[in-house]
């Protein structure tokens, strides 16, 4: 009969293979940058970026994401991570990237105090207030 190699032998084994598996630089993970590629085309972002910006979101940069991603899948892990990071650390210098997005100096105006609306643009003026002895005797 074969010899069964001890168990408690492969699970070490197999346990420092998974620790130096950890230990190597990864690819990035492509589902990542496709479901951020993705959110970007959708009628929700379009129409937010319409709105604060006057146009639409062209997504370069993302579906850039996603194109270096996928063709990384064809290069060793230690060597796509480094171009990943690279590339995100190229993106971060630019100013490219996730941004907070604000509508005060892009849209509105931050105020200090509340104004009166002007209906100047319309022909609707504004309501009167009738003092109520007069409203009282015309009924």
């Amino acid at each position: 009969t074969m010899a069964q190699p001890d168990s408690k032998e492969v699970s070490i084994d197999l346990a420092q293979l998974e620790a130096a598996a950890r230990d190597q630089p990864q690819r990035p993970e492509c589902w990542e940058a496709f479901k951020v590629w993705k959110y970007c085309t959708t009628p929700v972002h379009q129409m937010k970026n319409y709105y604060i910006y006057g146009e639409v979101d062209p997504c370069a940069s993302e579906w850039e994401d996603l194109k270096l991603c996928l063709s990384l899948k064809l290069t060793p892990p230690p060597e796509a991570a480094a171009q990943w990071q690279e590339h995100q650390a190229e993106k971060a210098a630019a100013g490219i990237g996730k941004q907070a997005v604000s509508t005060i100096g892009t849209v509105w105006e931050a105020r200090d105090s509340q104004t009166e609306p002007s209906l100047s643009h319309t022909q609707e003026q504004p309501p009167t207030t009738e003092p109520s002895s007069t409203i009282a005797a015309n009924s």
